[in-house]
C-alpha cells in the first residue's frame, strides 16, 4: 500500500514551482504513484478536447463560403461538401507493431475513433481542469486546456513558451541546439506579431521558475514521467485505431 506524508505539505498550500518540486522530489514516491493513472487521465482529456475542438476550428476556417443564391432562383451553384465528411486517404499506426498501413476514413469518423467525445462527468472534470490552469496560468492557458482557440496565435505563444522552458523534456538534442533555439525565438516574434503579447507569457514564467528549482535528479524524473505520458498517449490512439479496415497495408 501507498503511505503519503501530509505533513511533508504546507498548511497554507504551495505555489505551483513548490509544488512540482515537491511531486518530484524522493519523498514524494508514494503521492505519484496515487497519481499516476489520474495524471495519464488528465493527459488523455485534455488531449481528446484540444484535438476535437481543434478540428472544428479548423474546418471552419477552410470550409468554403455557401454560393450565393439569386432572388426568386435559389442557388445556382451545388452546396460544397462538408470538409469533415469527405472520405480521405489516411496513413495509420500498423497493427501489432507492423508497419503502417492506409484506411480511407472521413475527418470526422478519425478524430471520433483517435479522440472519442468526453461523456458528461468528463466533461465536468475537464471544466475544473480548466478553472485549475486559469489559477496556476491565467486565462489563456485555461481557455487552451478546454479547446478554445486551439489555432490562435497565443496558443502558438504559450506551446512554444512550454518547450522553451524544457517542461516537455530535454532528451531531444533537436530542441537543445543554438538553431533550434533562434527558429523557436523565430516562430515565437512573428506569432506575437500576429497575436500581441497577450498573457501567454504568465505560463513560461512559471514554467522556467518552476524548472529552475528542480535538481538534476528532479529533472531526471520529470523528463521519465513526460516520456511515460507520451508513450501511453501514442499507444492508446494505436489501440483506438487498430480495428479500422485498411485498403493498403
Amino acid at each position: 500500500a501507498a503511505f503519503v506524508d501530509l505533513d511533508a505539505v504546507p498548511e497554507d498550500g504551495i505555489e505551483f514551482a513548490d509544488g512540482l518540486k515537491f511531486l518530484m522530489s524522493d519523498n514524494a514516491e508514494s503521492l505519484r504513484t496515487l497519481l499516476e493513472g489520474e495524471v495519464d487521465s488528465i493527459v488523455d482529456i485534455v488531449s481528446r478536447q484540444i484535438l476535437r475542438k481543434g478540428l472544428s476550428e479548423a474546418i471552419v476556417a477552410l470550409t468554403p463560403p455557401r454560393p450565393p443564391s439569386l432572388p426568386f432562383i435559389g442557388s445556382v451553384l451545388p452546396q460544397p461538401p462538408q470538409l469533415d465528411e469527405m472520405p480521405l486517404p489516411l496513413l495509420l499506426p500498423g497493427r501489432g507493431g507492423s508497419a503502417p498501413s492506409v484506411a480511407v476514413l472521413t475527418l470526422k469518423e478519425f478524430i471520433d475513433l483517435l479522440a472519442p467525445k468526453l461523456d458528461r462527468d468528463e466533461e465536468i472534470y475537464a471544466i475544473s481542469l480548466g478553472e485549475a490552469a486559469g489559477e496556476f496560468f491565467g486565462q489563456d492557458a485555461a481557455d487552451f486546456v478546454m479547446g478554445d482557440g486551439v489555432l490562435s496565435a497565443k496558443s502558438g505563444q504559450m506551446v512554444l513558451g512550454a518547450v522553451r522552458s524544457g517542461v516537455f523534456g530535454q532528451q531531444s538534442e533537436l530542441l537543445s541546439g543554438a538553431l533550434a533555439q533562434q527558429v523557436l525565438s523565430a516562430v515565437s516574434s512573428l506569432l506575437n506579431n500576429i497575436g500581441g503579447e497577450g498573457r501567454s507569457g504568465n505560463l513560461e514564467s512559471t514554467l522556467d521558475e518552476s524548472m529552475s528549482k528542480l535538481s538534476d535528479s528532479e529533472r531526471a524524473r520529470l523528463d521519465s514521467i513526460v516520456q511515460e505520458l507520451t508513450q501511453r498517449s501514442i499507444e492508446r490512439a494505436t489501440r483506438r485505431l487498430e480495428d479500422v479496415s485498411r485498403i493498403i497495408g
